[in-house]
């Protein structure tokens, strides 16, 4: 799945762009769905560092403003800081180049350059070392991952451009299966990877390609998905809770893991690797809806405009 997770979330984020509002709106808009949630659960732990006493503090507190996955303590976090700065990155080059007016040749020829420039930029600030005034330091990638901003916008900006047609999709048969007789080689057979995380895009043709006809598989199999009720009331369940899934499933897998560990001492790995999978998916629900009983709790996860707290307040200023 490595192959065309990220590179989905992207595409997806992008089928929901909207570039519509004023500069101001759009960077607090965006501040408050993204960074704001990431900061208060970071800082909680930091918080919590403290009064646990642990030692390395200040290097936690930098760690956090860095926005990288390898100088945060809940690695997948990353991606709430990065995909901030790819919308405020996208609606700059929207408003500026005027993309949506662009024939369809040269909106394929701006994604292919991001992916070509995105592709090679991608591991030039891993592991970077430097000397500032006999300061050595050692950087783990751009902050909030903006080293591999080109690529990611490439995968954006296609879920923008294709948004009508994800909006009316219909898989069709010939595609899907070429699609899975490309992906499933390349998966099996070859060394290509995609982990942008650890700055991994190895066999940038064929990572792309298995990128593309994953998302396709997926989106199929969506489809196909939301042709039975239940199955998707389920789906529509996780997904509204998308945000606590990639918050906290990282602690819960992390805990579920030393558990099973601990009490089956490695042995059914399947058995434990499933019900872990389910904690990751299912917990973070009940966390939601913990958070969803009390408006205070609902200031750092939720937007600020459909708060109740803030709602009063507004209403008795203007009195």
């Amino acid at each position: 799945m490595g192959l065309f997770r990220m590179p989905l979330f992207f595409f997806l984020s992008g089928v929901f762009f909207n570039a519509s509002l004023k500069p101001g709106k759009f960077i607090l808009k965006k501040t408050d769905q993204l960074l704001k949630p990431y900061f208060v659960t970071l800082f909680l732990l930091l918080f919590l560092s403290i009064l646990a006493g642990e030692s390395n503090i200040n290097q936690q507190a930098i760690g956090i403003l860095y926005g990288t996955g390898h100088t945060i303590r809940w690695t997948p976090m990353w991606f709430l800081p990065h995909l901030w700065c790819l919308f405020i990155f996208s609606y700059i080059l929207y408003h500026t180049l005027k993309t949506d007016d662009w024939p369809v040749f040269f909106k394929i020829i701006l994604v292919l350059l991001l992916l070509l420039a995105g592709s090679l930029f991608i591991i030039k600030f891993w592991h970077y070392q430097g000397d500032i005034g006999g300061n050595k330091f050692r950087l783990h990638g751009l902050p909030f991952s903006v080293d591999f901003l080109l690529l990611s916008a490439a995968y954006f900006l296609s879920g923008h451009f294709l948004k009508m047609r994800i909006i009316s999709f219909k898989p069709q048969f010939v595609i899907l299966l070429l699609s899975l007789l490309i992906f499933f080689p390349i998966a099996l057979l070859t060394d290509t990877r995609i982990d942008l995380n650890s700055r991994l895009y190895a066999g940038p043709v064929l990572a792309t390609c298995a990128a593309i006809c994953g998302i396709y598989i997926i989106l199929s199999l969506s489809f196909f998905i939301c042709k039975y009720e239940l199955l998707k009331k389920v789906f529509v369940a996780f997904g509204s809770a998308s945000l606590f899934i990639l918050i906290f499933h990282y602690y819960i897998s992390g805990k579920a893991d030393d558990f099973f560990r601990l009490l089956m001492h490695g042995r059914y790995p399947f058995l434990s690797a499933a019900i872990e999978f389910i904690a990751c998916i299912t917990l973070p629900l009940l966390v939601r809806k913990i958070i969803l009983t009390n408006e205070f709790f609902k200031l750092f996860y939720f937007p600020l405009k459909d708060n109740k707290l803030i709602l009063r307040i507004r209403k008795a200023g203007s009195k």
